[in-house]
């Protein structure tokens, strides 16, 4: 008996030794790319215990994606989504979506970068997805990334990190020196912008930042709506989303109570001019 205790003390005081030390490290918001538009960040463990990637994966569309490929990819795949652990990607952390401008290429960079817990895995995982394809796809180094591309997208991963770039109208190697710029810490980009550390300060399934401000200029009507350009200001707006049982919740946070209404009586102009936009004026 008393070992059974002894040994359940020893449990708790590692358990707590080890969490306490996990506490001190200091997280850094990942390195992502300056002009951010729009930056998403995902819980994706918090969704997943909450059971929504369950429920995805149980949808009748998921099945029949799955239930199209033959039988050898089937096998592929299936154990990478019954253990999202085996693919190598470390999904305590969030996972973070972004769109920024360019306006020298007068496209938009789309990217997603997540954590990885094992490399080695995810590299395994890689090799196994690049069997279905026709033509072999080299696997290249550059300094500490493994990376492949193909026309205008990059997947790039090091020991820690997992990036994902596409950008049209761009030539490869301009792509490849953006990807290798947020593969280190950078002093300035979004992620150093104290506008956008507010979505950090935020326990949300799914956090959303709009910077109005790097908008391209096909929504300059839009933007010209709702806020005052002649006089440029810090033009943001968060959403932050969780879901609950039984529903959504979804919270909205504005810069001044004059952007909120403005944009208010868009939705309900746009409504006004064609009812399937929207049917609910929140």
């Amino acid at each position: 008996m008393f070992k059974k205790y002894l040994l359940y003390s020893i449990t708790i005081v590692l358990f707590i030794v080890f969490f306490s030390n996990c506490s001190k490290k200091e997280k850094k918001t990942p390195t992502l790319p300056e002009n951010c538009a729009l930056v998403i960040k995902t819980d994706l463990w918090k969704i997943s215990t909450k059971g929504a990637l369950y429920e995805l994966l149980e949808t009748p569309l998921f099945k029949e994606l799955i239930n199209a490929l033959d039988q050898s990819k089937q096998e592929i795949i299936i154990p990478y989504i019954e253990n999202p652990f085996k693919a190598g990607i470390d999904i305590l952390e969030p996972i973070y979506t972004f769109v920024a401008r360019d306006d020298v290429y007068e496209s938009s960079l789309i990217g997603i970068r997540m954590k990885l817990s094992n490399a080695q895995k995810f590299s395994t995982l890689v090799k196994n997805i690049t069997k279905f394809t026709a033509l072999p796809i080299p696997i290249l180094i550059k300094e500490n990334a493994n990376y492949f591309m193909a026309g205008q997208w990059i997947l790039a991963w090091s020991e820690t990190d997992l990036i994902f770039l596409y950008q049209e109208k761009i030539e490869q190697r301009i792509l490849l020196e953006k990807l290798m710029q947020l593969t280190t810490h950078q002093e300035k980009g979004t992620h150093t912008d104290p506008n956008f550390q507010n979505i950090q300060k935020q326990s949300a399934d799914i956090a959303m930042w709009f910077n109005f401000n790097q908008f391209s200029k096909e929504i300059a009507q839009f933007q010209k709506y709702i806020f005052d350009i002649e006089t440029p200001k810090q033009q943001f707006l968060y959403i932050f989303t969780d879901f609950v049982e039984g529903g959504i919740n979804t919270t909205i946070q504005w810069r001044s109570p004059e952007i909120k209404e403005n944009f208010l009586k868009y939705l309900r102009k746009k409504g006004e001019q064609n009812p399937q936009f929207i049917f609910k004026i929140f």
